[in-house]
C-alpha cells in the first residue's frame, strides 16, 4: 500500500491545484488533519517536483502555467541555484542523489551496474504518486561530484553530454520500455565548475517493472516489493 507521505503529498497537490488563490499552510493542516510542522516538511519536499510558490502572507500555491507547461521550460541558472538549495537538505523520498551512472570510482571501471541502479531508481519513481528526481554527480553527502568520468567512459565515440544522454535514454528505453520516455525527462546544469545531470521523473499511469520486478519508493530508498506487497500496492496506486 502507499505510505502516509506519499498520500499526504498527494493530497496536498490536488488542494493546491484546486485553489489557485493558494491555501495558508494552517489551512491545509486542517483540511488534511496533520500538523502544520508536518505540512511545512511536506511543502518543502514537494518544491522537489512542483513549482511551488509562496507570498508575503504566507499562502503557497502551485504556478499553474510552470505546472501545465510540465518541464523543460525553467531558466538554467535558476534552477542551478534551487539545485543547490535541495543537495543541501539532503535526499528525501522526492530526491535521489547518484554519484555516477557508469564510472566506478571504487574499482576504477566503467561499472553496468551504475546505470542500474539509475534505472531501478527512475522505475521507483514513476510508480510512485508524486515522481522524483535524481540528480546524477551528487555523491550520497551532498557533494558534487560533476561528471567529467563518466563522460569519459559513458560513449567513447562521443565523450560529451550528448552522448552520455543518449546512453542513459538507451537504458532507460531498453529496460523500462518505450513508452517511459513519456514519464522522465533529463537536463543538464552547472554548479560552480561541475555539471550535474537531473532526471525528472512523473508518475507512470500503470504500472513499470525493471527485470520482471516492481520497485517503490520507500523513504528516501527504492524497495522491491514482493508479489503480494506489489498486487496490494497498485490495487491502491491505480484505482480505476
Amino acid at each position: 500500500m502507499t505510505t502516509t507521505k506519499a498520500s499526504r503529498l498527494f493530497q496536498i497537490q490536488h488542494l493546491l491545484l484546486a485553489h489557485p488563490e493558494g491555501l495558508k499552510q494552517s489551512e491545509i493542516a486542517r483540511h488534511l488533519g496533520a500538523h502544520r510542522s508536518t505540512i511545512m516538511r511536506d511543502i518543502i519536499d514537494l518544491t522537489i517536483v512542483l513549482p511551488i510558490w509562496e507570498d508575503a502572507s504566507g499562502r503557497v500555491g502551485i504556478q499553474r502555467d510552470d505546472y501545465l507547461a510540465s518541464y523543460g521550460l525553467d531558466e538554467p541558472k535558476r534552477i542551478a541555484t534551487e539545485l543547490e538549495t535541495l543537495i543541501a537538505r539532503g535526499e528525501s523520498e522526492l530526491l535521489e542523489f547518484k554519484v555516477a551512472a557508469c564510472w566506478n570510482s571504487h574499482r576504477q571501471i566503467k561499472d553496468a551496474k551504475m546505470v542500474d541502479n539509475i534505472v531501478e531508481t527512475v522505475a521507483g519513481f514513476m510508480n510512485s504518486l508524486m515522481g522524483g528526481v535524481i540528480l546524477i554527480g551528487v555523491a550520497d553527502d551532498g557533494q558534487v561530484i560533476g561528471l567529467a568520468d563518466d563522460y569519459r567512459v559513458a560513449d567513447v565515440k562521443k565523450q560529451d553530454r550528448d552522448g552520455y544522454e543518449l546512453v542513459l535514454r538507451n537504458a532507460l528505453n531498453d529496460k523500462l520500455g518505450g513508452d517511459s520516455v513519456l514519464f522522465y525527462e533529463i537536463r543538464f546544469f552547472q554548479i560552480h565548475s561541475d555539471e550535474v545531470c537531473r532526471v525528472k521523473v512523473k508518475p507512470a499511469s500503470k504500472p513499470v517493472y525493471f527485470r520482471g520486478s516492481f520497485y517503490v519508493r520507500n523513504g528516501n530508498q527504492t524497495r522491491r516489493l514482493t508479489t503480494q506487497e506489489a498486487v496490494e500496492y497498485m490495487r491502491d496506486r491505480w484505482k480505476e
